[in-house]
């Protein structure tokens, strides 16, 4: 019997209206019959419950007499079973699981549906949340990942019945067309590809499960977006009815065969959440190596959030608004503001005046391999984003997201502090790391065969690695080896920029960073510096090998070299653009060590005011220039004509027309170009 405010599954309202519909229908009934002249039906309906206040029916005046009236019924009361199936009810078979099947439904999924006495047997869901009105660069990561199922299956089976795959994604109300308009176009290409592959159909169904969860506008920034989606997919999965979900992001790549299937494995043996609330992986940065170790603390064991959750326990449920509690976020931005501020006395007290005596000293400049460059000011401490979700961070540096929430909430109490919780071991015995389902290498280059050899029964492996461009790899390992640790975000995101922009190349990036008092000179990046500083020729060899052809370009526009670089590199040859023209940034080809030629008021393109000075010059800035012996090809396209000023340089030439040939010589019909021609104009078309 329930007690209280409880109520039965199927709903009092359900039962209200089944009485009253019974009780009109056999009032209906006995109307009929003291009314008609056919006898009465030979089986009549039962009995119904009717109010207290009813009245019995009179008798019929016909033969035989009437029955004697039925009894007044009991007070209605809860009942403490289902009433008997009506068919004022709907079928049983067509009674969902739960409502948020039909959320299921309008994006082409088909929700299991059971009967009301059917126990359903423990589901699991792997999420991969992704974004959906991003640029090409998201729709690479998801496509990405899923070309890795090619190789490692995640099923040999289906698995349909007990394992789906959600792809979540943050909708925020927009009256932006674009956005939208991006949104249905990458769940599109994402069905396509779907549906493609055989292998995702196979295991998971003909359609992707693709679900929004909505997001205010100032939820729509990291990390907020994420915590949100982490905390609101808890109530979601348990009202799709699913016993545990895996967060699967896009670069936790799988490594090995049937890593669903072994998923699900690892669920039935935690049904009640008897082992774990979270199952994943601690900091492993070095992925050979067997000791977890984190880059910001060796006490920093939090498990990344790409983890397996338990949702049979109603105690994590209360742990999370604990966590959520413990770190809103009004306390966490007080703790931010606070750190800024002691940011900002120490920039102003120490590393400006430091830096402005540095300036006094050397002018600005520091020389590199041979080169300068100017070194400005250290930056102004950065105002923090202020958080908007509770339980997303901590407060302090590298503790930004939930899974530094959690753990920080546990952690606190191992230093004697006041934690979150009180009894911290306890909770804490619920997380379980363990490198044999994830390897978290961080952002750490890993070889799949060494990581293996280490960890032979890990799932996946989580490094943001796999996203690398070539120039961000070659960063990485410069100051991984050179420096020997694991290297910061922000050195390897600056040097990557100065090699896309060909401010610098590998010799200069090792020169600078074996400078520093940390490097190891014993590395062969070191090596290879000291040995180009005695020879200034083979520096240049050393950053290009002799088998690999070396371009050189000047143009007055990025464009022509920029939309060609692909070609150019894919078929083996190194491209340094000097292009000096407004829109180089934009393709990062800006000039850093260019001579003579430059793109003054439009001069440039003729080589105003003298052009037979401006060669006499170039020539004798670039003849024993030791970058321009090394060059093998230079390429002419905007404006071709001043290929004639490599001519003397006795060096190949391309020259690859982006406009007219006269361009920059006799180009009167340019209007803005008017201005420099005169009666030696044609025979300067003539000479080039």
């Amino acid at each position: 019997m329930l007690q209280g405010s409880q109520t039965p599954f199927w709903g009092t309202q359900h039962v209200a209206t089944s009485v009253s519909s019974h009780t009109a229908a056999f009032q209906t009934t006995l109307n009929n019959v003291s009314t008609a002249t056919e006898p009465p039906l030979p089986t009549p309906l039962p009995p119904p419950l009717e109010p207290l206040d009813a009245q019995p029916p009179e008798p019929p005046l016909e033969e035989p007499p009437p029955p004697p009236p039925p009894p007044p019924p009991p007070p209605l009361a809860p009942p403490s079973e289902p009433p008997a199936y009506s068919p004022l009810d709907p079928p049983l078979e067509e009674l969902p699981l739960d409502p948020l099947l039909e959320l299921r439904d309008t994006e082409h999924a088909k929700g299991t549906k059971l009967t009301k006495d059917a126990t359903p047997p423990p589901r699991l869901a792997v999420v991969m949340p992704v974004r959906l009105d991003g640029g090409i660069e998201i729709w690479n990561r998801v496509l990405l990942h899923l070309r890795n199922w090619e190789k490692h299956r995640p099923c040999s089976e289906s698995l349909r019945n007990r394992v789906d795959l959600l792809f979540l994604y943050g909708e925020v109300t927009s009256s932006n067309p674009m956005i939208k308009a991006t949104t249905n176009f990458n769940k599109d290409l994402l069905r396509n590809y779907w549906q493609g592959s055989s292998v995702a159909t196979t295991c998971f169904g003909l359609e992707p499960q693709i679900i929004p969860l909505p997001l205010a506008q100032k939820e729509n920034q990291h990390p907020d977006c994420t915590c949100v989606l982490f905390y609101r997919t808890f109530g979601l999965m348990r009202e799709m009815g699913y016993s545990h979900w895996f967060q699967l992001e896009t670069d936790v790549m799988p490594v090995q065969k049937d890593w669903a299937a072994k998923l699900l494995q690892r669920m039935d043996q935690n049904l009640g959440c008897s082992r774990f609330w979270v199952h994943g992986s601690p900091p492993m940065c070095n992925p050979t190596e067997t000791t977890p170790r984190s880059p910001l603390s060796p006490g920093d064991l939090h498990i990344n959030g790409n983890a397996l959750y338990c949702l049979d326990d109603l105690e994590f449920d209360s742990f999370l608004g604990t966590v959520q509690s413990h770190y809103s976020a009004e306390q966490v931005n007080s703790l931010m503001m606070r750190n800024y501020e002691q940011r900002k006395r120490n920039y102003y007290e120490n590393d400006l005046p430091k830096y402005k005596a540095w300036f006094h000293r050397t002018g600005g400049v520091q020389k590199i391999n041979r080169k300068s460059y100017k070194i400005s000011a250290p930056l102004f401490p950065r105002k923090p984003t202020m958080y908007v979700v509770n339980g997303c961070g901590t407060g302090e540096g590298g503790e930004s997201g939930f899974d530094h929430a959690m753990y920080q909430c546990l952690a606190r109490g191992l230093d004697g502090e006041l934690g979150c919780v009180p009894d911290a071991s306890a909770v804490r015995s619920k997380f379980v790391g363990d490198t044999e389902l994830i390897v978290n290498a961080c952002e750490s280059e890993y070889n799949l065969a060494a990581v293996r050899k280490v960890h032979p029964s890990a799932l996946f492996v989580h490094s943001k690695f796999v996203y690398y461009s070539p120039a961000q790899i070659k960063a990485q390992r410069a100051l991984l080896h050179i420096l020997e640790g694991n290297p910061a975000k922000a050195s390897i995101r600056e040097w990557s920029h100065m090699l896309e922009e060909r401010s610098a190349n590998e010799l200069d990036m090792w020169a600078n960073l074996c400078k520093q008092k940390s490097a190891n000179q014993n590395s062969t990046e070191c090596k290879a510096v000291k040995n180009s500083l005695t020879n200034v020729e083979r520096s240049w060899m050393l950053r290009f090998p002799k088998n690999q052809i070396y371009v050189w370009n000047t143009d007055l526009h990025a464009a022509p070299l920029a939309c060609n670089i692909p070609i150019y590199e894919a078929a083996g040859a190194a491209v340094h653009g000097q292009v000096d023209s407004g829109n180089c940034k934009i393709h990062k080809l800006c000039p850093t060590n260019l001579r003579v030629l430059t793109n003054h008021r439009m001069q440039g393109f003729g080589m105003e005011p003298c052009m037979t000075r401006v060669r006499e010059l170039f020539f004798d800035a670039y003849r024993r220039d030791a970058e321009m012996a090394r060059v093998d090809v230079v390429i002419c396209s905007h404006p071709a004509a001043n290929c004639e000023l490599y001519m003397p340089l006795n060096k190949t030439l391309i020259v690859y027309a982006s406009t007219r040939l006269e361009f920059g010589r006799h180009d009167d019909v340019v209007e803005w170009r008017q201005p420099y021609l005169d009666s030696k104009s044609p025979a300067r078309i003539a000479r080039w």
